[in-house]
């Protein structure tokens, strides 16, 4: 659509004039077939410096460096509350209590009832992917030629990338109100072949889910209350500000608060409508912004 063509070109020109990225190169739609084989997009953003990743090792990567340096990690052990005694903190867990002198809270889309008030900045949102059957090797390079990672600039996004083993990683659509389609892939086809008509019927082999977390603003809603400190709300860009966010609250807890002071001046609100009313509100937002991304 026209509109969004000329949002891509705002973005260029934001980057480069306020935020000083000079790398992000305009794809017009002439070009987009050395990009990508879809009539569904009308031009594009190249971002060099931007990649691939697999949140899975990166993950595994961290948890085996924080146990080299000497931490200790926990799993399946479900914090139920906490509570702040005497300038300390005491969490209450399924298996035992646990006492620190500093509490972070980085619990995203299942915060839930351990911070009501904390929680009531987020709203969590189903999302899904599906991975296909291994395709051949000219099919999965005529789909993306320049084997890029690629996402859309609608209000509820399509993305998609291949892998090593020539498959086509699709994500795309979502659910305010809780819960999870029953049939992920059953869902998630009709974006698929929305965008890749020539991969009607293919197999889809995985598919795969759970809930981010979005706040008011979709910028993360990172802060600080004495000794108590809390990361969330990344809106479905979480692999690298999590790392960043991560980054500003040890910083701070170590005295340097300067960039923690920046996220906390971001001003995340809770959102409106309460516990019950937040997601349907959501959830009719969301409508609309897909009826105009339909037209």
């Amino acid at each position: 659509m026209p509109r969004r063509v000329g949002l891509l070109t705002e973005w260029q020109r934001e980057a480069s004039h306020k935020w000083g990225h000079h790398g992000l190169r305009f794809i017009s739609r002439e070009q987009l077939p050395q990009w990508i084989a879809s009539e569904r997009y009308q031009a594009g953003l190249y971002d060099p410096e931007g990649g691939h990743l697999n949140p899975l090792k990166l993950a595994i990567g961290l948890a085996t460096a924080i146990e080299k340096a000497g931490g200790r990690i926990h799993e399946q052990s479900k914090a139920l509350s906490y509570q702040e005694e005497g300038g300390r903190y005491r969490v209450n867990t399924e298996h035992g209590t646990i006492r620190a002198d500093v509490l972070v809270l980085a619990c995203n889309a299942y915060l839930d009832r351990l911070d009501p008030k904390l929680a009531r900045c987020v709203l969590p949102v189903g999302t899904y992917q599906v991975a296909t059957a291994p395709l051949s090797p000219e099919q999965a390079t005529a789909l993306l030629p320049s084997n890029v990672c690629v996402t859309d600039n609608q209000f509820v996004l399509d993305y998609f990338r291949r892998t090593p083993d020539n498959r086509l990683l699709f994500g795309g659509g979502c659910t305010y109100l809780g819960g999870m389609p029953k049939d992920i892939a059953g869902a998630t086809r009709p974006f698929l072949e929305r965008v890749f008509p020539q991969l009607k019927g293919v197999a889809l082999e995985f598919a795969w889910g759970g809930h981010i977390d979005l706040t008011l603003k979709r910028t993360p809603d990172i802060g600080q209350s004495g000794n108590r400190y809390w990361m969330q709300g990344y809106s479905g860009h979480g692999v690298l500000p999590t790392l960043a966010a991560a980054r500003a609250v040890s910083d701070a807890i170590l005295g340097q608060d300067d960039e923690l002071s920046l996220y906390q001046g971001l001003n995340n609100g809770s959102f409106p409508g309460g516990k019950y009313l937040a997601a349907p509100l959501e959830a009719i937002g969301k409508a609309w912004y897909r009826l105009r991304d339909s037209i």
